[in-house]
């Protein structure tokens, strides 16, 4: 008679291990490119603030000197003191324009504008204000 022995096998085959190995790896990497994403996502967005808050603060300075009379206060005038505000920050052009309307007299609009790189993409930000001079 012929005995036939029947083991009882527990646990996984090497090709699951190998198959739920594969998974996992492909998880991961979607997993970092969404993370990726989202920490250029962040820094996109604070330097948008960051931006903001210059411009905001230098319109602020202008604004101060057109109230304050800013007789002589000309466009080059303007420009060198947004240069001097924004004098550490790397690969921005900012501009500042002075221009006196017609319609309400003594009124002057300010305008600044800040301009960027971020990959490839230009970003800008502009901010307008009419200022009448006291």
């Amino acid at each position: 008679m012929i005995q036939s022995h029947h083991v009882n096998q527990d646990g996984f085959s090497l090709i699951e291990v190998m198959v739920a190995l594969v998974i996992i790896a492909i998880s991961m990497l979607a997993l970092g490119s969404l993370l990726i994403g989202n920490i250029q996502s962040s820094f996109q967005s604070e330097k948008r603030i960051d931006y903001t808050g210059l411009a905001h603060s230098a319109m602020n300075n202008m604004a101060a000197t057109v109230k304050a009379g800013g007789v002589g206060y000309t466009q080059t005038a303007a420009q060198t003191a947004l240069a001097a505000q924004m004098g550490g920050v790397p690969n921005v052009t900012s501009t500042v324009s002075l221009n006196p309307t017609t319609t309400i007299q003594g009124t002057t609009v300010i305008t600044v504008t800040f301009s960027w790189d971020y990959k490839g993409n230009a970003k800008t930000i502009t901010l307008r204000s009419a200022v009448v001079s006291e």
